[in-house]
């Protein structure tokens, strides 16, 4: 069985709060992004695999997921690659 392909989402979010460290593109329209596997059917259930900076876009678990017919998305969250603000 193959993996359904994945389709990049990308969600709009608020902007941060002052002190956060987003560039000055980010802060004018903020927006995380994921990758989507969806099995073909209907579902009742589905699954979010995120961390707080890890990039999961590709995480090992959405494909697996997929093929066993739970929709999967991998998300990033705004602080990706940046754990500063997050103590």
């Amino acid at each position: 069985m193959t993996s359904p392909d994945l389709q990049l989402a990308v969600i709009d979010v608020k902007p941060g709060a002052a002190m956060e460290s987003q560039s000055g593109l980010q802060l004018l329209r903020p927006r995380i992004y994921g990758a989507w596997a969806q099995p073909p059917g209907a579902k009742k259930v589905a699954a979010i695999v995120m961390h707080p900076t890890s990039n999961f876009m590709g995480h090992y678990l959405v494909g697996p997921l997929a093929d066993r017919g739970v929709a999967c998305m991998g998300l990033n969250s705004r602080y990706v690659g940046n754990d500063a603000l997050l103590l």
